[in-house]
């Protein structure tokens, strides 16, 4: 949604039946949220979480970084506070495990679940397997 569009506009946003998530893509390594990106959240959040409820029913909202690693965490749960919304940091890694989950398990893999990875921390592999179990 945001990329090469005019004004500001989150990356995209996934919706489930239950919750929609909406989430930014960064390129950057160790990537650390600064005052700029904790304003759009905040302004994507608030737009979006009327749309959302307005168009689709859906109440929950949640929103996610996407970047190949994460530095410092302290302003996720600013965001949080400001826009009512819990929100994560994705590693590239944990999203491409994520989908390698999705396939493997097929439609034992229910996306209520992805909600126990939202919870105001980076996930990692690690935690996806807490939520989704061990490969093998």
């Amino acid at each position: 949604m945001g990329y090469k569009k005019e004004g500001e506009y989150p990356d995209g946003i996934i919706y489930s039946k239950d919750f929609a998530v909406i989430y930014d893509c960064k390129n950057r390594s160790d990537y650390f949220l600064d005052a700029k990106d904790k304003r759009a959240m905040v302004n994507y959040v608030q737009y979006a979480k009327r749309r959302i409820e307005e168009q689709r029913g859906i109440s929950k909202v949640y929103f996610a970084f996407i970047a190949p690693s994460h530095g410092k965490v302290e302003n996720l749960s600013d965001i949080e506070k400001e826009s009512s919304t819990k929100g994560a940091l994705f590693t590239s890694e944990a999203m491409l495990y994520l989908l390698f989950k999705k396939l493997s398990m097929g439609r034992s893999f229910l996306l209520a679940d992805f909600e126990r990875l939202v919870s105001s921390r980076i996930v990692t592999t690690r935690s996806i397997e807490e939520v989704y179990g061990e490969e093998g």
